[in-house]
């Protein structure tokens, strides 16, 4: 149902590799996808134009909260200053966690 949501939304342009089965939904196609070894490049390779050098190494994202903002979701959801552990059913593989 999600392949279907950016045709519905009448986005112009939708980008993907070949061998994804969604014909009809996508208007660029691009091909290399196996040569593509990690997730980041597969995803960011579909943003750049199409033949765009992708870098050896990408950004490490990171998260960053101001500690008084911390500090009032902890007040306002009854967590005090103590450690506190969070659980992402699904997140697995590296590259997700």
């Amino acid at each position: 149902m999600a392949e279907l949501l950016p045709a519905l939304a009448g986005i112009p342009e939708r980008v993907g590799f070949v061998g994804e089965f969604r014909f009809g939904l996508l208007n660029r196609w691009r091909w290399g996808e196996r040569k593509l070894p990690r997730f980041i490049d597969k995803n960011a390779a579909l943003a750049q134009p199409d033949g765009a050098p992708l870098p050896a190494e990408w950004p490490v994202p990171q998260l960053r909260v101001p500690a008084e903002e911390i500090a009032r979701w902890r007040e306002a959801n009854g967590l005090g200053a103590g450690a506190a552990v969070a659980l992402a059913p699904g997140s697995v593989g590296v590259s997700k966690r």
